[in-house]
């Protein structure tokens, strides 16, 4: 009984961890997605001469490397994002159309299963009591034929 107990909080561990990391890929997908803004905002406020941490100290030569580098991350950060969006897919339809439909399907077989044998045992404890009655029964109807008439 301990054994499966454990069994079944692992597979439902497993589920639980495979739900949490697609709400994991989402969050890295939208921070990914504020990096591209709060560059763009930068590389803008580069662009238009005002104040920046990154430019503070910078020659328009090295502002512009900064600038091209900045492009370069927002770059690869979009493709991030969308790889982000197919990883998620994925694993939405994954876990829709086989994890958690297994899953249940497991579940339900072990309830039939549980239940069957709760139930055969019952019926086997039904007969045996009813047996025993019926042998009270007989003794109760043995005794009273050897009682003497009144």
């Amino acid at each position: 009984m301990r054994n499966w107990v454990k069994s079944e909080l692992m597979e439902l561990q497993a589920l639980i961890e495979a739900i949490s990391r697609k709400e994991g890929v989402e969050a890295a997908r939208t921070n990914a997605i504020k990096k591209i803004k709060d560059r763009k905002e930068t590389i803008d406020k580069m662009n238009q001469g005002k104040f920046t941490f990154k430019g503070m100290f910078k020659n328009q030569g090295e502002k512009a490397t900064e600038v091209q580098s900045m492009l370069n991350q927002i770059a690869e950060l979009e493709r991030d994002v969308k790889n982000y969006e197919i990883i998620r897919n994925y694993l939405i339809i994954y876990l829709a159309e086989v994890a958690i439909p297994a899953f249940k399907d497991q579940k339900f077989s072990n309830y039939l299963t549980a239940m069957h044998g709760f139930c055969s045992q019952e019926v086997n404890n039904a007969k045996h009591h009813s047996a025993c009655w019926s042998d009270f029964l007989d003794v109760i109807v043995h005794v009273q034929s050897q009682q003497p008439k009144k």
